[in-house]
């Protein structure tokens, strides 16, 4: 537990100092959070950007907002110390003879994770929380 907590100081210091580094930058983070099993794996990390409205998001997207602020993470995880394997691309993985059972979307989706070993900052809108998850943040994120 305690490699969990000391790489969870890391992750919030590295969101604290990124969202006070754009804290002036329109549209505005109104929010943000991270998940994963960093207690696994440092690399199984998301970290999550709020804008208020879709139209801040696509704003943000558009203006390079959204990927100055991942680059601004990243940097600032890698300046706290957080471990380096957590950004390394990792080397395609081979499915081959592994067959997964059951609901072909799950089976697709767990691919993609498994394929995607580095941590990731991603984007959303409180906005679309709302609309398609009804506020539910964890049904949302699911």
């Amino acid at each position: 537990m305690m490699f969990k907590a000391r790489l969870e100081k890391k992750i919030k210091k590295s969101i604290e100092e990124t969202v006070s580094e754009y804290s002036t930058s329109l549209p505005k983070i109104v929010e943000h959070f991270f998940c994963g099993a960093i207690e696994i794996a440092p690399q199984y990390l998301v970290i999550w950007y709020l804008f208020d409205r879709d139209s801040d998001l696509a704003e943000a997207q558009a203006s390079g907002l959204c990927e100055r602020i991942r680059r601004a993470t990243v940097q600032h995880l890698k300046d706290h110390g957080y471990p380096v394997q957590a950004f390394e691309v990792p080397k395609p993985l081979s499915f081959g003879k592994i067959t997964i059972r059951g609901n072909q979307k799950e089976a697709e989706e767990l691919k993609a994770v498994l394929k995607n070993r580095k941590i990731s900052v991603a984007f959303t809108s409180k906005e679309d929380i709302e609309s398609k998850a009804h506020g539910d943040y964890r049904l949302y994120f699911q």
